[in-house]
């Protein structure tokens, strides 16, 4: 986030833009550089400008040519794709095996407002993906991931401090637990379907959640 950028790191990033050189760390001599910068910002910056917030050199140097990206929730049509890439990378940084979203998650995912853009995406798919940990992402899971979710969770267990992180991913797999084994009748192999599971990975959940006694 280029706007939200020090003034002291400005004056540092625009001296190396000009001078095309960097200065190591206890180093004596300068180092040549040949870089394009891509920066990115969700601020009025000509406004930051104004209130010295900027600085208008650097802005001049950086802005060669720009792209404006509309919110996400103007442009439903990337919301797969963006969905997609999202979770390889999670594959790759959780260690899990998503292999898609159900089409019902993806309507959910549609029908969101957006106000956190991109980087929301991203969280809700995170959530959803720790507590899926492998095959079909559903809607059941990208529901309990959302925001207003956990607001609601916060509000239903009435508590002053904040759920920690592994408490509230505990709850969210649990309930998708019993939420997969009441829509498949009590049956497990049903509902490891549901959840993209391996009927064993499904009893040593069920067992770590104290549901198959």
């Amino acid at each position: 986030e280029i706007g939200d950028m020090p003034a002291n790191l400005q004056a540092k990033l625009l001296r190396t833009l000009e001078r095309r050189e960097v200065d190591r760390l206890g180093g004596r001599m300068p180092i040549p550089v040949n870089v394009r910068i891509i920066a990115a910002t969700n601020q009025d910056l000509p406004e930051l400008i104004t209130k010295k917030a900027f600085r208008e050199d650097l802005y001049y140097r950086l802005n060669v040519a720009s792209i404006h990206v509309p919110p996400l929730r103007d442009r439903p049509e990337d919301l797969p794709l963006l969905a997609a890439h999202f979770l390889r990378g999670l594959n790759i940084r959780l260690g899990i095996h998503l292999t898609g979203i159900s089409k019902d998650a993806m309507e959910v995912l549609l029908n969101r407002d957006w106000p956190g853009n991109v980087r929301e995406l991203l969280n809700i798919l995170e959530r959803a993906a720790i507590v899926s940990a492998g095959g079909i992402l559903t809607a059941d899971a990208v529901k309990i991931a959302s925001r207003r979710f956990l607001n609601a969770l916060a509000d239903e267990e009435d508590e002053t401090e904040c759920i920690s992180l592994m408490e509230t991913l505990y709850e969210l797999e649990k309930r998708l637990i019993v939420s997969a084994l009441e829509k498949s009748g009590g049956v497990q192999a049903k509902a490891a379907k549901i959840l993209g599971l391996s009927p064993k990975n499904l009893w040593k959940k069920m067992r770590k959640h104290s549901l198959n006694d």
